[in-house]
């Protein structure tokens, strides 16, 4: 499982899950750029990483944003001349008082910002990240999916789970598409992990959902971080089109 050398971008990098992705890539000797909306978040994560001796870069983005990440990946392409790995992380799922709103509640506005981020980010980075791995003949893409995308969400709203359904079927087939190139397209879909975004939630439905787990217990993210990992790897190369369940077991209920 030893990565050094590989060049990896995390999206949403500056905390949670992301944050944890880009610990346990740095770990096994890849240089990572974390990216971020956050302008705050992502110079106090990245500075953290460089105190701790890592060998890190970042750069602001906004995934929704076309332009923007044209932009991102030409600098990567001029400053580094290619991209090993690529995970898409950056996500949304808003709450109303710890509570998602019912379909018919939904605004559009809302719905669009939920699906623009969650999957046309996605589809834009991969996109710019593809011909930067083709350069290399190898490469590895990973989208942090959801459970809700795999049994709907009592949790999160339908926008959301439409969303991380979406990148589920993205990754399958892009996976058909890249193989020959040596790029692997795979999925992880977790299930209730320990991070800000899951506290948003009503405490009431947490509770709910511990009761449920097979496992007892919430995940972490470094069991997501984990799983990210391994998908990278030389070891996992056979490994293509796969959603990965990290939910303690919860997803056979």
């Amino acid at each position: 499982m030893e990565l050094t050398g590989r060049i990896a971008l995390v999206t949403g990098a500056a905390k949670g899950i992301g944050a944890e992705i880009t610990n346990g890539l740095l770990k096994k000797g890849a240089k990572v750029i974390l990216t971020d909306i956050n302008m705050e978040n992502l110079i106090s994560k990245t500075n953290e990483f460089r105190e701790e001796g890592y060998d890190v870069d970042s750069k602001l983005l906004d995934v929704r944003e076309e332009q923007q990440v044209i932009e991102a990946f030409k600098w990567i392409d001029e400053k580094y001349g290619r991209l090993d790995i690529l995970v898409n992380n950056a996500g949304l799922s808003p709450k109303v008082n710890g509570i998602r709103r019912n379909t018919h509640d939904i605004p559009t506005s809302e719905w669009d910002t939920v699906l623009d981020i969650n999957l046309k980010g996605t589809f834009l980075c991969t996109r710019e990240a593809l011909p930067l791995m083709q350069k290399g003949k190898w490469g590895r893409v990973i989208s942090i999916a959801s459970q809700a995308g795999r049994t709907g969400s009592r949790v999160s709203g339908t926008h959301y789970s439409a969303s991380k359904a979406g990148i589920i079927g993205f990754m399958r087939t892009l996976a058909t598409e890249y193989g020959t190139f040596g790029i692997t397209a795979n999925s992880i879909a977790p299930g209730p992990i320990e991070t800000d975004l899951l506290y948003i939630n009503d405490s009431g439905k947490i509770d709910t959902y511990i009761k449920n787990i097979p496992v007892g217990r919430l995940g972490k993210a470094q069991e997501v971080a984990s799983a990210v990992t391994y998908l990278c790897s030389v070891d996992a190369g056979f490994i293509n089109g796969a959603t990965i369940d990290v939910n303690g077991g919860l997803f056979m209920l």
